[in-house]
This record gives C-alpha cells, sequence and structure tokens, in this order.
C-alpha cells in the first residue's frame, strides 16, 4: 500500500512540472540571452537566409600592372538583405568567411578551426570568387609579394581624402587605401595603416593566414594575422598559377643518407600543388652520381611517376635500382609545369659497403666486439652467410675442401682466409672460442629479444649487456645454411669462430645458450654469420675519412676522442693536457698546467698557429684532427638542429642528435666529466661537457667548454651554453679536421 501511494505521488508531481513555466538560457561568445518559455514542444537551428550583394568591376576595368594577373580597381565591399544590418556597407572580412557578417573572435567559423587547404578559388571560402564571379578571386601570398616587389609604393591621398599607397607598374596603377582591420565589432587604424587578406594559410601555425601590411613609414610586407580579424580585400583577375612545393626523404637509410642496400636508394617525394592542378603534367626524380648535371632532357637518369597530380599533397615513391656499392650519388624531384620543369632540391646520398665497418664496443674484455655482424647494415640486421674461409660471402658450395683451400694451420685469425681482417684490416679479425667465453663471463645472463630490421622483419636473438662497461650488443638468431636451404633461423645463434677442433680438422662453431657458448665443430661448408672482434693491443685507426661534413665551416668526428663507437664516452682529459692522467687524478695540484700555485697562460687557443703540442686530439688521432676551437662550437651549436635523446639508437645512452644545415648529423653523448683527485665521474647520462681549445679570458683558471643538458635549447639567445670550468677538470673531446 505504501509502495503505490509513492508511485502514484511521483506521477503527479511529473505532469505539475510539465506544465511549468521554463527559461531557456543560450550562451553566446559575448553574452547570454534569457528568455521565458511556456511548454517547449522542440528547438531548431536553422540558417538565416539571406544573401550578399556586391557588384564586380568590369573585366576590362582590372588593371595590368604588368604582372602574373590583373587587380581590381577598387576593394571588395558588400551590403546584405538581412534585415539586422540593413543599410550597412561591409568593407572588412573574415578570412574565409562568406557570409561577410561574422564579427566574433571563434576561428572554427574562419572558416573552421584548423583549416587544411588554401581558399582561393573556392567558392564556398573565397568571397571575392563568390560573390564577383568569372575569374575574379583573392590574391596568393606570390602574387602578393609580386605587387609588393615590382611595383612603385608612394603614399598619398585618393581623391576622397583617403590615406594609402598609390601602386603603380606597368604605366598603371591601384590605389589601396589604409583602412585599418577589425576586432570583433571596432575598426581600428584607420588612416594609418593598411591589411589585406591573401586566401593563403600559414602551414606552420594554422590559426592565422598570409596578409599585406602597410603604414607610411614602413615597407609593405607579407605578414600573418589571426584569421578571425576583419581585413580589406582586392581581389585580382585570371587564373591561378601553379606553384609546387617539394619535400624529398630516403627511406631505409641512415642519418647521412647512406643506403641500407649496396645496389638501391629508395625515395618519398611529395608534391604540393597550389593553383591550377590541371597545369601539371610529368614528374618524378632525376638522378645520378655525384658529379652528374641534373637538369631535364639531360644526360642524367629519369625514374617518372605513375598518374596525375592534385590539388594539396601528393606523394610518390621512387626505387632507384642498380647501383654501383659504395658510390656518392643525387637525385633532385621535378614536375612540368606547362612542359617546363620546375626542380626540388637536390638530395646527396650514397650507396652501402657490402661490408660496412662496424663500430667497435667495449664490453670489457680483452678485444672490442663489432657492433654488428659481418656484411650487416646495422645491429639488428643479418649480413650474408660464410662459409668457414670464404672472404668473398658469395659461395653456396656444400663441399667442404672449396672451403679455406690450402690452408693447414689451426686458425685463420688475422690471415687472407679471415674475411673481418680482410674485408677491415686494422685489428679486426674472426674471434675466437675463448673470446666468446670472455664475452659470456664479463656479461650479464643474456636476454632474449626480439627487434626489427631495417626492412622491417623481425628476428630473434641475444642481447648481451657487459658487467663493467654496461655496454650492450645483440646477436641474431640468424641459424646456418648448408647449400641454399636454411634451417634454424629465428631459434638458435650460431657465429663461427676462427679456430679448427684441436680433435679433428672440422672449425668450431660457436653456439649461444642462456648458460653460456657452446662449441660445435661442424663442416666448413655449413654457412653461418660471422661477428668480428678487435684485438685492443692494436690502436683503431680514426682517419679523416670517418670525419662528418656538417655543413659548417669544418667536418667533426663521428665519435669522442677515445671512443670505439658513437656512443662512447671516450677519453676524460683536463684542458690543454693530451691524455688521461695515469692515476686517474684530475686535482688541482696534479694537473700538467698547474705550477708554483697558479696556471700556465697557453694563449687564447692552445693550438693555435699551428702547434698542436697541448692539443689531445693531434697527439692520439694523428692526421690533421685537433681540438675545436670556441667560433667552431659556437658555429655548431647555433647553424645545427639540436634534438635530445634518452636512448640514441636503442643504445640508452642520452644526448643530443646534432643535424647540420645539410642534413647529415652526428650525436654527442652526454658523458659528464671527472673531478677530484679519486677522479670522480659527475653528471653522466644527464650533462653532456665537450672541451674547445679556447681559454676563458676573463677568468684564466678555466677552459672554455660546450655545456648541456636535455633542457638545452640553441635558440635560447640568453642561455651561456660555454661556459668555464677548471682546466683541470676531465671532460670529453670531440675532434675537428678541415
Amino acid at each position: 500500500m505504501k509502495k503505490s501511494f509513492c508511485i502514484g505521488w511521483l506521477l503527479l508531481l511529473c505532469a505539475t512540472l510539465a506544465q511549468a513555466q521554463q527559461k531557456v538560457y543560450i550562451q553566446l561568445n559575448d553574452t547570454t540571452i534569457e528568455r521565458y518559455v511556456w511548454e517547449v514542444v522542440d528547438i531548431t537551428f536553422q540558417n538565416d537566409n539571406y544573401e550578399l550583394e556586391s557588384t564586380a568591376p568590369s573585366v576590362d576595368d582590372a588593371v595590368d600592372l604588368g604582372l602574373s594577373v590583373k587587380w581590381a580597381p577598387i576593394n571588395l565591399t558588400a551590403t546584405t538583405t538581412n534585415p539586422d544590418y540593413a543599410g550597412v556597407t561591409f568593407t572588412h572580412f573574415g578570412w574565409g568567411d562568406v557570409t561577410g557578417i561574422n564579427q566574433t573572435d571563434t576561428l572554427r567559423y574562419f572558416p573552421v578551426t584548423h583549416p587544411t587547404a588554401n581558399i582561393v578559388n573556392d567558392s564556398s571560402r573565397d568571397i571575392a570568387q563568390k560573390l564577383w564571379g568569372d575569374k575574379w578571386r583573392l590574391p596568393t601570398d606570390k602574387e602578393m609579394q609580386d605587387l609588393i616587389d615590382k611595383c612603385e609604393w608612394t603614399w598619398s591621398q585618393d581623391d576622397e581624402g583617403n590615406w594609402g599607397y598609390l601602386v603603380e607598374g606597368n604605366g598603371n596603377s591601384i590605389f589601396l587605401p589604409a583602412g585599418g582591420q577589425r576586432e570583433l565589432q571596432e575598426i581600428k587604424n584607420a588612416q594609418e595603416n593598411g591589411y589585406y587578406w591573401t586566401g593563403v594559410y600559414n602551414k606552420q601555425d594554422d590559426e592565422t593566414a598570409y596578409s599585406l601590411f602597410f603604414n607610411q613609414s614602413g615597407q609593405p610586407s607579407l605578414e600573418t594575422l589571426k584569421r578571425y580579424y576583419g581585413l580589406l580585400i582586392r581581389p585580382v583577375y585570371g587564373d591561378e598559377g601553379l606553384e609546387v612545393a617539394f619535400a624529398i626523404q630516403m627511406l631505409h637509410c641512415n642519418e647521412d643518407h647512406v643506403s641500407n642496400f649496396l645496389d638501391e636508394g629508395d625515395f618519398k617525394v611529395t608534391y604540393t600543388l597550389t593553383g591550377d592542378a590541371d597545369k601539371a603534367g610529368e614528374y618524378g626524380v632525376l638522378w645520378g652520381k655525384s658529379s652528374a648535371s641534373l637538369q631535364y632532357g639531360g644526360s642524367c637518369s629519369k625514374e617518372v611517376g605513375s598518374g596525375s597530380l592534385d590539388m594539396g599533397e601528393n606523394s610518390a615513391v621512387f626505387s632507384l635500382t642498380d647501383l654501383d656499392e659504395e658510390t656518392s650519388y643525387k637525385v633532385r624531384p621535378y614536375v612540368l609545369v606547362e612542359g617546363v620543369p620546375v626542380y626540388g632540391e637536390e638530395l646527396s646520398f650514397r650507396t652501402n659497403s657490402r661490408f660496412p665497418e662496424p663500430n667497435y664496443v667495449d664490453m670489457g674484455g680483452s678485444v672490442y666486439w663489432a657492433e654488428w655482424d659481418m656484411g650487416a647494415a646495422s645491429a639488428n640486421d643479418l649480413g650474408p652467410y660464410f662459409g668457414w674461409g670464404d672472404t668473398s660471402g658469395d659461395m653456396t658450395s656444400t663441399n667442404p675442401s672449396d672451403y679455406a683451400s690450402g690452408f693447414t694451420g689451426t686458425s685463420i685469425a688475422g690471415t687472407n682466409y679471415d674475411v673481418a681482417h680482410v674485408k677491415w684490416g686494422g685489428g679486426w679479425r674472426m674471434p675466437t672460442f675463448a673470446d666468446f667465453q670472455e664475452l659470456f663471463d664479463n656479461c650479464k645472463d643474456p636476454v632474449r629479444e626480439t627487434r626489427m630490421t631495417s626492412t622491417g622483419a623481425t628476428i630473434s636473438g641475444y642481447a648481451l649487456t657487459s658487467k663493467t662497461t654496461g655496454n650492450t650488443i645483440f646477436f641474431p638468431a640468424a641459424g646456418y645454411y648448408s647449400g641454399t636451404s636454411s634451417a634454424e633461423v629465428n631459434r638458435y645463434v650460431y657465429f663461427w669462430t676462427a679456430e679448427i677442433d684441436p680433435d679433428g680438422t672440422n672449425p668450431v662453431l660457436c653456439r649461444f645458450a642462456a648458460s653460456g657458448p657452446i662449441s660445435r665443430p661442424n663442416k666448413k661448408h655449413i654457412r653461418s654469420q660471422i661477428r668480428a672482434v678487435y684485438d685492443k693491443a692494436i690502436t683503431p685507426s680514426v682517419t679523416p675519412k670517418n670525419a662528418v661534413d656538417l655543413g659548417l665551416s669544418v667536418k667533426w668526428a663521428n665519435r669522442n676522442l677515445g671512443a670505439t663507437s658513437a656512443t662512447g664516452a671516450g677519453y676524460y682529459i683536463a684542458w690543454g693536457d693530451v691524455a688521461e692522467p695515469a692515476d686517474g687524478d684530475y686535482s688541482k695540484a696534479s694537473h700538467v698546467h698547474y705550477n708554483n700555485g697558479a696556471y700556465d697562460y697557453l694563449g687564447k687557443d692552445f693550438n693555435a698557429d699551428g702547434d698542436y703540442k697541448y692539443d689531445a686530439a693531434r697527439k692520439i688521432w694523428g692526421s690533421t684532427w685537433r681540438v675545436p676551437t670556441q667560433k667552431e662550437m659556437s658555429e655548431l651549436w647555433t647553424k645545427c638542429t639540436w634534438t635530445w635523446t634518452d636512448n640514441y639508437n636503442n643504445s640508452g645512452v642520452p644526448g643530443f642528435i646534432v643535424k647540420g644545415p645539410n642534413g647529415k648529423s652526428i650525436f654527442l653523448p652526454a658523458a659528464g666529466w671527472k673531478t677530484g683527485a679519486s677522479g670522480s665521474l659527475q653528471q653522466d647520462g644527464r650533462y653532456g661537457a665537450y672541451w674547445t681549445s679556447s681559454l676563458n679570458l676573463r677568468n684564466t683558471d678555466y677552459g672554455l667548454n660546450l655545456q648541456f643538458n636535455a633542457n638545452s635549447d640553441p635558440s635560447d639567445t640568453n642561455a651561456n651554453p660555454m661556459p668555464g670550468l677548471y682546466r683541470e677538470f676531465g671532460l670529453t673531446i670531440r675532434p675537428v679536421c678541415p
């Protein structure tokens, strides 16, 4: 009974509320409309049905200023049949607003929050085209720039007393009034400033679009303004010219545009068309060796795209094949515009060596280990499969006597049968089984991982991390081949050693297991991977061919002084010293240039005028290497793009990728510095500190150094990237050469 009473009471209450007076709130940008209503049945929003009206000038009145288009003799104005604006003449319009009356500051009405295309000749967005028709439209930014650059501008008054510019060209002229700009409902700076829209938006900041700006005191210029501002419009008459912007990206390559392939280079080209796309014909890329002239119709090679180009962005991928191994080439995109070639910038690239020399990795043992397999393109890639003693990587014979034919010793390490030594020389050789055993002893337990190769495939394998240096190398589970048949791929890790099994005539394969390496004598014709080692007793050669040309005044080494790879810290050396202290003492008292309570004066630059006795880079690497000057380090800082990474190339090493003006790059690890009698390592992984050869002349106790962390910003002109540190501190060094 009680339950039935409650339900009846609720129904009565709802019926009473349904007959109650209600209040509607409509929230606008600048106000709230409140109104009492009775018994609302429906709320409907409809477009206000009104028309804009504007009279276009005669085509014969379009003014020829000797430019690519003719210009209207008057600004665009409009009236409307909307009764709320009866008698109002509109002179200022928001960008992309074809209603003509929008005076808000909400970007989505001009015409959307984030435009993706220009509005030139779009009758649904270009108010000049909508109202005047025919070939009348908004000008492009290029057409407006032509008006600025190719005409004579004179500040003056027209017959009605309006100030502005008389713009003359080809014996004709137009007058552009300084009509100011509208902000919401208020027109500001009339008779002082002139603002005129183009139909082109700013791709770098899509809240803005390009406009002409002028006043009496300055040269007219193109500026960007928020799209909701009301500006004047001076239409142009004529077909829109076709403009093509190019972007070219090399695929399957390293940061220096070295292809992952021996005989192929892949490129993605983006063609962005603005204007009449029907004028675009054939498109593609021109290419040739580095000495070739890339001109359409010349002697260079050409790859032609399929289909046709449309307005906006168009992408195509071109594969250049049958290239020579380890050879420099260049490529250039083009489009024929009404039969005339229009070019993008040239991109230089290089095909890979079949056996690219790897970085050295210090795993804490008696040898350095190669970062990748023999013939691989990177640490995650597979190289060719070798029979024991094959130095070509091409042999597929199943006859063991075809391999290392004539060899009678017990080890091919360092001989003409050792592919690592034959291809790379120096201290490179095939490892022994003892080298593998030492590696496992010096590393943490192997970690099974799956990685992606440079071609997008996946490969399983083991990652080994040194207990002492913290460095990691990856060994792919490449299995093996017998003849043309593969086995155990993605299951087992097999690598040849250089040794013959003492109990027989077969060489030793090393098979990885979680518990350690396993010695597996096998027939010479079994083809497996090879991972080379480098004897630490032989100093790795670092020649100027390893220098990276970033497009600056000097070339930069691809690694730190004393490092065996791009991610290594290398040596920590005091300013003006040529070696690490033997006892690890970085205190002032032990500094070679601190005597009798003061530092020796070595000049503004300790390697000036060809004197390199205090230059560690010249002492250790020789040739033309040297420590950079403060000026050269500043050039690196200010003229390159710096991108912080916490994990460079999956190495776990943080630092900056430094890309030069020409697109090539180097990596500077954040290796910290060493101080004090114990040589304590400071800020490793957080800060980078690199010596220059220059002295801090305001305090000669200090040498100048580049110093950075993850928050460093080269565009911050108030920052000081070149502070001084006490000369006895041990800092890293990145050498340079001419």
